[in-house]
């Protein structure tokens, strides 16, 4: 809502006079509560919304591979917005048209890339990632197949340091791909600091405010942000579509899991043990998964300056694509189907938020209320087990090259 709205409620709150720190900028006194000075607890909200069916229209545009066509790389941002949409989201839709752009003058020149580039235009993201959701159930119905590559890694603004890789967790389009697929997906956008704040970067997200007035006085006035972040995903897209070997390190996430494993322990670990539950399956698994990405990983780089046939670099590239799959668990989450991966979910409380080992962390929020400690246990096994998988992938046979 504006100020002048927020007004009329803020300055009728009763109780307490809020701390000086909590004051803010309008001229009024701030109270914290919980009623209203006149004594009313309620704030009546007329909604005037129309139910109503619509067809939706995903914009699909892709250019084959030369190499490995049958490989995808997705590049995608939807369209629709709640009002205007200033940031969100046309600063994503002016970027990927631009990309396209380019990459249609690239094409003229008779250039193509190795993989398939697909380029998303998703619609009705704000009403459940319809869009994208039903492009993935109509399109990918073997999870072994279209595959999306993106890079981990983006730039942050803190030298010296590695950049910081956040949690997916949900509220736009990569949701079915990594969390119901285990397709490797990246969310790629300029924040206002280093670590980022998700929806709360901007002031006027999802509302009448986010206008390209907004955007051009006030957020990106000579959209030098759009331009960077599109070279930074054109960038990233040419790597993934014209690379023989996929540009993933599967040492980054042995040692993201590893990191997640001990920082889990260091939390939880005293409650399980309360329960005669150990880790010391899981923490067995975490280091045969942290011996295989070492040893592939020195095969991958043993490999960079060789030349490769054909059955060979797909032989390796298949073993990055599939890792990601491993930890898909086909029954989902408990309580909640659609999502299966089991290393990285949206939060139970906050779709928004990330989570890590949800099933297990699920499970637990769940048995300190109803006491079901075997599930929590299942949970720990199921998670302990699909690590190994992807462990066993990497360790597959492969021809000495």
């Amino acid at each position: 809502i504006s100020y002048r709205d927020a007004e009329q409620f803020l300055s009728r709150i009763g109780g307490e006079e809020a701390p000086e720190d909590w004051q803010g900028q309008i001229n009024i006194t701030y109270n914290i509560g919980p009623e209203f000075s006149d004594g009313s607890e309620i704030v009546y909200l007329e909604v005037n919304n129309e139910f109503v069916n619509k067809t939706i229209r995903n914009v699909i545009g892709q250019i084959h591979g030369s190499v490995e066509p049958d490989k995808l790389v997705l590049l995608g941002n939807h369209r629709d917005a709640w009002v205007f949409g200033g940031a969100d989201p046309s600063s994503g839709t002016a970027v990927l048209a631009e990309i396209a752009n380019v990459l249609g003058q690239l094409r003229k020149t008779g250039w193509r890339p190795g993989r398939t580039l697909v380029l998303c235009s998703w619609d009705a993201e704000e009403y459940g990632l319809l869009g994208s959701t039903e492009w993935v159930q109509i399109k990918c119905p073997n999870p072994h197949y279209p595959t999306l590559y993106d890079e981990w890694q983006h730039y942050n603004v803190i030298p010296g340091t590695r950049p910081y890789i956040g949690n997916l967790g949900s509220g736009s389009d990569y949701t079915p791909f990594l969390q119901n697929l285990g397709i490797t997906s990246a969310n790629i956008h300029y924040t206002r600091s280093s670590r980022g704040s998700g929806v709360g970067s901007y002031t006027v997200y999802h509302s009448v405010h986010d206008s390209f007035y907004f955007m051009e006085k006030f957020l990106d006035k000579e959209f030098e942000y759009h331009r960077a972040v599109g070279l930074v995903w054109l960038n990233m897209a040419l790597q993934i579509a014209t690379t023989p070997l996929l540009p993933l390190n599967v040492t980054d996430y042995a040692v993201v899991v590893q990191w997640l494993t001990g920082e889990f322990a260091q939390r939880h670990e005293y409650r399980l043990l309360e329960q005669n539950i150990t880790l010391s399956f899981l923490n067995a698994s975490v280091d045969m998964f942290t011996e295989a990405c070492a040893s592939f990983q020195l095969e991958l780089d043993h490999t960079q300056d060789k030349q490769l046939g054909d059955n060979d670099r797909r032989m390796l590239n298949n073993k990055l694509q599939s890792l990601e799959r491993a930890f898909i668990f086909p029954d989902g989450l408990p309580n909640r189907p659609f999502f299966k991966h089991l290393i990285f979910a949206p939060s139970a409380i906050n779709q928004y938020a990330g989570s890590v080992f949800p099933g297990v962390v699920d499970a637990m929020f769940e048995a300190t209320s109803f006491a079901d400690w075997q599930e929590v246990d299942r949970q720990l096994s199921l998670l302990a087990v699909h690590i190994r998988y992807a462990a066993n992938i990497l360790n597959q046979y492969t021809k000495p090259i």
